[in-house]
C-alpha cells in the first residue's frame, strides 16, 4: 500500500491533500475495518457493516454516476432493512426508506450537488469519488433546515437530507452536505494513522462555535477541519463561479463560515491535543481566517 502523505506535509496543507490520498485513505478504511469482514470497496454496504456480516443484503434502489472527468466509481443509494432504521431512529438519527418509484428525482439532485462540487474543486470531489460508496436520505426537522451525519465505523457511507423541490439554493445545500461528511470520513481515516489527539486526555473540552457550547477536543477539531474545507469551496465557488451557482449563497456562507472559525482559535490552549495535534490546528486556523483574497491554500 502506499504511504499517506508525511506528517509534515498534512500539517503544512491540511486541507490540500495530494491527488493520491483519498485512494490511499480508502485503502485505510479497507485494511483496518472491510477486510476483516470480508468486504472491500466495491461489495461495502451500511447495512453489512453495521451487521458486521458480509452476506447481509444490500438493497441498493439506485446510483449516482461521477461527474465527467472524474475517476472513481459510482455511489449507491441504499435503503437499509428496518431493524438498522428503528436502531438509527432510536439514536435520534431520522433515516427514511426511498420510495423506488420517486427514487430518480432524489439520484438527480445528488448528481447535481456533486458536477457543482467537482466544478468548483475537482480534488474535494475526488474525495467523495474515493471515500462514498453509500447514501441514505434522512428526513431534516424543517424545509429550511439540512441534516447530515457520518460515522467513524462506517467509513464509506454518509447520511444527508434533500431540500424539498423549489427550496432555495437547493443544490448547493445538497454539495455542503455531501463536502461535509465527505470530510468527517476524511479526517476519521486520516486519524487512523496521525494522531492529533491525546490518548490519555480523550474527554478533554474544548468550546465550540458550531454548538455554542463546550464539546469534546475531537469534536470540535472534527467541525474545524470539515468547515475550513466548506469555506474554502464556496470562497473558490465566489472567485470563478461556475454555471448556475447560487451566488448570494455562496457569499453568505464564506462570510458565516469564516465567522466560525475564527471563533475556533480557543481550541489551540486545549491539553487535549498533541503537539501534532496543535500544529494542525493553526494551520487550519491560518486557512480559515485567511483574507478571501488571499490565495493561499485553494490550489
Amino acid at each position: 500500500m502506499a504511504k499517506i502523505q508525511s506528517l509534515e506535509e498534512i500539517l503544512l496543507r491540511p486541507v490540500h491533500w495530494t491527488p493520491a490520498l483519498p485512494a490511499e485513505l480508502q485503502q485505510v478504511g479497507a485494511t483496518d475495518l472491510l477486510i476483516p469482514l470480508g468486504l472491500d470497496f466495491e461489495s461495502y454496504g451500511t447495512a453489512r457493516m453495521m451487521a458486521r456480516d458480509a452476506r447481509t443484503a444490500r438493497r441498493i434502489i439506485g446510483q449516482i454516476d461521477p461527474p465527467v472527468g472524474g475517476t472513481g466509481g459510482l455511489v449507491l443509494l441504499e435503503n437499509l432493512p428496518f431493524g438498522v432504521v428503528a436502531e438509527l431512529d432510536a439514536a435520534g438519527l431520522s433515516v427514511h426508506t426511498v420510495d423506488e418509484c420517486a427514487v430518480s428525482a432524489d439520484i438527480d439532485i445528488l448528481r447535481q450537488a456533486w458536477c457543482l462540487t467537482h466544478a468548483i474543486w475537482p480534488e474535494l470531489s475526488s474525495s467523495v469519488e474515493q471515500l462514498v460508496r453509500c447514501v441514505h436520505l434522512v428526513e431534516a426537522p424543517s424545509p429550511e433546515v439540512d441534516c447530515s451525519f457520518s460515522r467513524p465505523d462506517l467509513p464509506f457511507s454518509v447520511f444527508l437530507s434533500i431540500p424539498d423541490h423549489g427550496s432555495h439554493a437547493r443544490v448547493e445545500r445538497v454539495a455542503e452536505a455531501l463536502a461535509h461528511e465527505t470530510m468527517h470520513l476524511q479526517l476519521s481515516l486520516l486519524e487512523r494513522r496521525l494522531q492529533f489527539i491525546e490518548p490519555d486526555r480523550p474527554d478533554a473540552a474544548s468550546f465550540s462555535p458550531w454548538r455554542n457550547c463546550e464539546r469534546n477536543v475531537q469534536g470540535v477539531l472534527h467541525a474545524l477541519y470539515v468547515f475550513v474545507v466548506v469555506q474554502r469551496m464556496w470562497q473558490l465557488a465566489v472567485d470563478s463561479p461556475p454555471r448556475g451557482l447560487d451566488q448570494k449563497f455562496a457569499e453568505a456562507r464564506v462570510r458565516t463560515v469564516r465567522d466560525e472559525v475564527e471563533g475556533a482559535e480557543i481550541l489551540l490552549g486545549s491539553s487535549g491535543l498533541t503537539k501534532e495535534g496543535r500544529q494542525f490546528v493553526r494551520q487550519l486556523l491560518a486557512l480559515g481566517c485567511s483574507p478571501p483574497s488571499d490565495p493561499q491554500g485553494t490550489h
